[in-house]
């Protein structure tokens, strides 16, 4: 629940508040949307070539100092952005510094402290998780937009930069940095079983005997000589396009059909509350599908990706504008929650965070150009269609790899001494 609610005000102010921020800023610094959803973009690609050394830090040295040093930095980075007079001051706080506050602690850190800490129940703390973050980021948006209105863009980043440092607080008392093994617990808050003579305390290093790990812990090194690794990463290169293009571009898609941007920040919210329902029901059944299964259950939001752009493109209308956020916002629940569900299984617990991680390299490419792309198209055709259509191809893409997506064999990848 707090891992939700951290990641939830940090995630949806930086992912989802520059939806609201967008067109202000652009206005005032003197930039066209393409260039404005750069900065964007770059702390989005930024964050995501860092991830495999956040996933390493967070594997030796645990997720409470890396999400508390994270908060820090956000906070930092959302009070100088009241002070930005530049393209270039813009790029470096907003692309550089946030986002690199915002991957390291609020992705991989917080996934790490919930796969230590749960692994039969791993799929519903997951969807927890992700159901809180859905809650504030549905209610993030509209106060986003409102206080922009209000009080400017300006005094609404150093507000934000005040509720993220009285979030440290939370960390501190409730997050963990080793697995419960180390305080002589076991995940999932199953009781300990002890055998006469056994030490008090576990040194942290114990296998749980469940059907839902695998037969044994892979380290990075061989995770990457499996096809189920490629291919989730590729489905994460995917789902990230996808989501960086048209969560940046979202309001001021609506707002190009005639929709107020107050009106259309509350739709957008509306679009992210649809992501808590998704989230909850898809990390419930995670934990008791097969693993062989959890593939198929991952092509679903794809699906709600493509009908729902497919309604809109068809017929254009106020109604099939509703149905787009809705299956959008269905869609985007599931994704991220079930990848991480599916790393754990296949591939264990112990090097999570670095596993995770790196996945993040390969969808460097897609944060950064999805925002620049979509706002090219937009002021090149002055349409968001084009860019729609792209979106719609690669959830058809997506669902063809993850059709193909299976648990590694251990036997097959053993690497040599």
């Amino acid at each position: 629940m707090v891992t939700g609610i951290v990641s939830g005000l940090g995630v949806g102010f930086y992912f989802y508040g520059i939806s609201a921020l967008l067109k202000p800023i652009s206005l005032e610094i003197g930039l066209n949307l393409a260039a404005t959803s750069g900065a964007a973009g770059v702390g989005i690609m930024i964050g995501s070539l860092i991830a495999p050394l956040a996933g390493m830090i967070v594997d030796r040295f645990g997720p409470r100092w890396t999400i508390i040093s994270s908060l820090v930095v956000i906070a930092l980075g959302l009070v100088l952005m009241g002070f930005i007079h530049s393209v270039w001051a813009f790029y470096l706080v907003w692309g550089l510094l946030l986002g690199l506050g915002v991957s390291f602690g609020m992705t991989i850190a917080v996934d790490k402290a919930l796969t230590d800490w749960f692994v039969k129940k791993l799929g519903l703390a997951i969807g927890v998780k992700f159901a809180v973050m859905g809650l504030l980021n549905a209610a993030t948006l509209p106060l986003v937009a409102l206080s922009v209105t209000w009080l400017g863009w300006r005094m609404t980043c150093m507000a934000w930069a005040i509720i993220m440092v009285m979030s440290i607080p939370l960390i501190w008392v409730f997050v963990k940095d080793k697995r419960p093994e180390h305080y002589g617990l076991r995940p999932d808050g199953d009781l300990v079983v002890r055998n006469p003579g056994e030490p008090g305390v576990s040194t942290g290093g114990d296998r749980i005997p469940d059907s839902s790990c695998p037969d044994e812990e892979y380290s990075l090194k061989r995770v990457l000589r499996t096809r189920a690794y490629w291919i989730l990463a590729s489905v994460l290169f995917l789902n990230m396009y996808i989501s960086s293009g048209f969560n940046i571009h979202c309001i001021p898609l609506l707002t190009e059909t005639g929709i107020d941007p107050l009106i259309a920040g509350g739709m957008m919210g509306m679009m992210l509350f649809f992501t808590i329902p998704s989230r909850l029901v898809s990390g419930f059944f995670a934990d008791f599908i097969s693993v062989k299964r959890l593939n198929l259950m991952t092509i679903l939001p794809f699906l709600f990706y493509l009908a729902g752009v497919l309604f809109f493109l068809l017929n254009p209308t106020t109604i099939t504008t509703y149905i787009l956020l809705i299956l959008y916002g269905l869609g985007h629940g599931m994704p991220t929650a079930l990848i991480v569900v599916i790393i754990s299984r296949f591939f264990g617990r112990k090097a999570f965070g670095s596993i995770f991680g790196s996945c993040f390299v390969f969808t460097a490419p897609a944060t950064l150009s999805a925002p620049i792309v979509t706002g090219w198209i937009f002021d090149v055709t002055h349409s968001y269609k084009f860019a729609l259509l792209v979106f719609m191809v690669f959830s058809v893409l997506a669902m063809t790899l993850l059709f193909f997506l299976k648990a590694p064999n251990p036997k097959e990848y053993v690497i040599p001494q």
